[in-house]
């Protein structure tokens, strides 16, 4: 499900949600994506656009959550595939 989902974002452009919280004495964090996609309707012989909404990983903070640790963690899941972070990483200066 993985390799898919980072095939279909090699495509298009995506939203990046990433949230961290304490919970029973962990720091926990999740990295979600929302993009468009195109889905069968039977009902209207056709596709149709929606909007997608996929958890990238879901894990437990062994370190810090600063903006350079959850920085990181896109990079790894997410923008060490070129294609991915060509289409949704914008530098800004």
């Amino acid at each position: 499900m993985e390799e898919d989902l980072k095939e279909k974002l090699s495509t298009r452009p995506c939203s990046l949600i990433i949230d961290n919280a304490t919970f029973c004495g962990s720091n926990l964090y999740a990295l979600r994506v929302r993009y468009l996609d195109k889905e069968w309707v039977e009902d209207l012989k056709d596709d149709v656009t929606i909007i997608k909404n996929k958890i990238v990983t879901l894990s437990n903070l062994e370190d810090s959550s600063s903006g350079q640790t959850l920085k990181e963690i896109v990079e790894e899941k997410l923008f060490s595939n070129e294609q991915i972070k060509k289409k949704n990483y914008r530098n800004v200066t």
